[in-house]
């Protein structure tokens, strides 16, 4: 076996070999001047010998490194790419994370959401309800209005979830259904009339 170099094109039906690329062939020719391929996606094909050249060892052992030299920088680029992508899903991560703390609405009881409305709701100025807020933080319960008091009452020194109600708004607990009254006529009658279906089934 030896290895040989394309000196031009060459055209097979399914594909082109390009002019330097390199072959391992046998090391005799037939008479017509043919050689078999032996590896590669042309294994067992023939090629003739005029459309081959010597190698120069020295040249392709440099090739060969440089080859090397190109393999490791396009794996280099490869690990820095994953290593981007890695920091970009997490930076998406951490875009999403604080998507949903803007999104995220504390919930109230509906009298503290009452109180919020009538003290800091969207009805509420800008400034009057910057002052609102101050008033709230500083102010002891006693020199607050019934509002407000609740308001302070409620989120004590919690105060971050306070600012975030007003900043981002705040959604209603609802409250437990209450249980309605029965009319023990109607139950009663209802059971009478149960009991006189069974035995009265026609």
């Amino acid at each position: 076996m030896r290895i040989m170099k394309t000196t031009s094109d060459i055209d097979f039906p399914d594909q082109t070999l390009q002019v330097g690329t390199y072959l391992q062939v046998e090391d005799d020719c037939s008479p017509n001047g043919l050689v078999y391929i032996l590896a590669g996606e042309l294994a067992y094909r023939s090629i003739h010998v005029d459309h081959l050249g010597e190698v120069d060892v020295q040249e392709l052992v440099g090739e060969l490194e440089e080859m090397q030299i190109v393999r490791g920088k396009y794996l280099e680029g490869l690990a820095e790419a994953g290593r981007k992508i890695a920091a970009l899903k997490d930076q998406n991560k951490l875009l999403q994370w604080d998507l949903e703390l803007l999104d995220r609405k504390v919930t109230l009881p509906k009298d503290v959401a009452e109180a919020m409305d009538e003290y800091v709701g969207p009805d509420i100025g800008r400034d009057a309800k910057g002052w609102a807020v101050l008033n709230i933080l500083r102010a002891h319960a006693d020199d607050l209005n019934t509002s407000a008091r609740t308001i302070k009452n409620y989120f004590g020194t919690d105060h971050m979830n306070f600012i975030e109600a007003v900043v981002r708004g705040y959604n209603v607990d609802p409250e437990p259904e209450k249980d309605q009254p029965v009319d023990l006529r109607t139950g009663v009658k209802a059971i009478v009339e149960n009991v006189m279906a069974l035995k009265n089934p026609f």
